[in-house]
């Protein structure tokens, strides 16, 4: 494997401090529920519980997305480790949002031969959109932009995005948002070296000035 692209050192101990916190938080809720259960306090012990039931759902969806996902080249492939949804590191499709959220997504690690590649493109969705008539693109970022639901639409509009398209008109994508640029580049740039013919599209100035310096 020559390397990963993932979400950036920064990102991840801001993350980690969070859930570091949240943690302590549900281990001083745990010591309170027992307490009240002890003096028969028990809508109090179960107010804790539910804030402990929370805080951990809360932490289980920090290292999904803190963690689980990245891009690679392994050997004559790209490798990635997405969500099943693409975008967001919680269940989407929920009926009751909220408790979605509570809900880590399932990961998925998707291959395909770098020989296979006829076009990579980073950026929005708005910027994707602009640069290819892939259905499939469009039909996922369909589910969230044709929803009462504004907050995953909202996110999405600012998600950083890593799209491949194939020769034969197939497509893979996922967010990358937070992840580190420089990594991603240079991911990029080693598919190239494998396949020249590859077009590329990067959107946004960190992508851009890391393909300079590459």
């Amino acid at each position: 494997m020559n390397g990963k692209a993932s979400v950036s050192k920064k990102k991840r101990f801001r993350g980690s401090v969070m859930m570091w916190i949240v943690i302590i938080l549900c281990i001083a809720a745990l010591a309170l529920t027992v307490y009240n259960i002890i003096l028969s306090n028990y809508w109090y012990a179960a107010s804790y519980i539910i804030g402990i039931v929370l805080g951990a759902s809360y932490v289980v969806v920090c290292l999904n997305e803190l963690y689980s996902t990245w891009i690679a080249v392994e050997g004559d492939s790209l490798v990635m480790r997405c969500w099943d949804n693409c975008f967001f590191p919680y269940q989407t499709l929920y009926n009751i949002k909220f408790f979605g959220e509570l809900l880590p997504s399932k990961n998925v690690r998707l291959r395909v031969p770098i020989n296979e590649i006829s076009k990579i493109i980073v950026g929005t969705k708005t910027f994707i959109k602009r640069n290819t008539n892939d259905e499939a693109f469009l039909e996922a970022v369909a589910l969230y932009e044709n929803t009462k639901y504004n907050a995953n639409q909202r996110i999405l509009e600012k998600t950083d995005i890593f799209y491949v398209g194939t020769a034969d008109g197939d497509s893979v994508f996922m967010s990358i948002s937070n992840f580190d640029p420089k990594s991603v580049v240079r991911i990029v740039n080693s598919m190239c070296r494998r396949n020249p013919d590859i077009d590329v599209k990067l959107n946004g100035k960190a992508y851009r000035k890391y393909l300079r310096d590459e």
